[in-house]
């Protein structure tokens, strides 16, 4: 492939030479753990038609857990291990890895990988070069607002994974309209589903349960104070929370001195996930942030009531009332009455139970792997020059 070495993306043009006529895309993250956004690379990358395109991972930290179960699925996954943001060694690493792939698109997750991989595929002459922006307040300091607003210029597309992450980025760093998307993340549907037959955790209790890395941002103090609390306990209320982090112990130590080491359950991490889901009556998000959560799609897919924070995307997913509740950031009280009236309720947690499955039906990974091929073609037209 000849490719130009122009550092813009504007006058990026190239012709295909080899045989192989399907677009050539690599994904670039800083590795494959077990997270979301990781996750959902496992969900998509299989999905997108192989006929169209040939594509790969690199990753610059490590290639992590999931790399495996790519490599499993046909999607090659390599390492260029990049030290820092604007390591020259790292740089030039990756340009090759670029060339040396063919890359008709370079698409990157996340800060650290959107900015050294842009002016990395720039350097190697990429035709297309794409950003994900998967959550509010991505940026640590005022520095990397200034860089992120410098780099965004060598993209062709900034994707966000909802409107309230792109509003945030927008406020502090302009895209023209003609060079942004919003793809929402997108939820397998036939998999995460109600299924009545599950058996519950305790016959006889209400089960709330949240899934999130133990970490602040997702305010997990919350579930151990509603654990805590002589009402919920009165009413056989208990409280799960699958997954792991940092603040294991410290959330465990928390249980025990407010009273509530017999109703307050940290599962760890959860091999099936689907499960856990099937066995809530309530799920719950007390987040301080969120981009577009998969947490809560694939809740609400398994037909499952929610109690939320209105942070990031949670607003778009969930219709107050209808499919889950929503309350403000930070707002105990709030977070409480919304819980409370789900557990006094059953009827009424059924209803939203059935509204949550079918509004999860709006956010298919079907829907968002069709708008990922789309926005490809439709970009990859305007600089290569041959059939797609």
């Amino acid at each position: 492939m000849k490719n130009s070495q122009s550092i813009g993306p504007e006058n990026v043009t190239v012709s295909r030479l080899t045989a192989d006529e399907r677009i050539r895309v690599v994904r670039v993250i800083s590795g494959l753990w077990p997270g979301g956004v990781e996750k959902k690379l496992l969900a998509v990358l299989p999905r997108l038609d192989k006929t169209r395109f040939a594509v790969s991972v690199v990753c610059l930290r490590e290639t992590g857990e999931l790399a495996d179960e790519l490599r499993d699925q046909g999607i090659p996954v390599a390492l260029c291990h990049v030290r820092n943001r604007w390591s020259p060694s790292g740089i030039v690493q990756l340009r090759s890895h670029f060339r040396a792939q063919g890359a008709d698109i370079v698409h990157t997750h996340m800060y650290r990988s959107n900015i050294t991989g842009a002016v990395a595929a720039r350097l190697a002459g990429t035709p297309v070069v794409i950003a994900n922006i998967h959550n509010v307040a991505s940026w640590d300091d005022v520095r990397q607002v200034y860089t992120d607003r410098w780099v965004s210029r060598l993209r062709d597309c900034t994707i966000f994974v909802s409107q309230a992450v792109a509003d945030d980025y927008l406020s502090r760093i302009p895209i023209p309209e003609n060079a942004r998307a919003i793809i929402y993340n997108g939820v397998d549907t036939h998999w995460f589903s109600p299924d009545s037959s599950v058996s519950r955790f305790t016959d006889g209790e209400v089960a709330v349960g949240a899934a999130a890395r133990l970490v602040p941002q997702k305010a997990l103090d919350f579930v151990v104070r509603a654990a805590a609390d002589p009402q919920f306990q009165k009413m056989k209320v208990h409280f799960y929370v699958a997954g792991d982090g940092p603040l294991r112990e410290s959330m465990m130590a928390q249980a025990q001195a407010m009273g509530a080491a017999s109703n307050f359950h940290l599962l760890g991490f959860q091999d099936d996930i689907r499960e856990f889901y099937r066995r809530l009556d309530v799920f719950v998000m007390p987040s301080r942030k969120e981009g577009f959560s998969n947490a809560l799609l694939e809740a609400m897919a398994c037909g499952v009531s929610s109690v939320a924070t209105r942070v990031g995307g949670n607003g778009e997913a969930i219709r107050d009332g209808r499919d889950g509740r929503l309350i403000e950031p930070g707002d105990y009280a709030a977070f409480r009455a919304a819980l409370l009236d789900l557990v006094r309720n059953p009827d009424n947690r059924r209803r939203m139970s059935e509204e949550a499955r079918q509004r999860a039906e709006m956010f298919s990974i079907e829907g968002m792997v069709h708008q990922t091929e789309s926005l490809y073609l439709t970009l990859v037209k305007k600089k290569v020059k041959y059939s797609v």
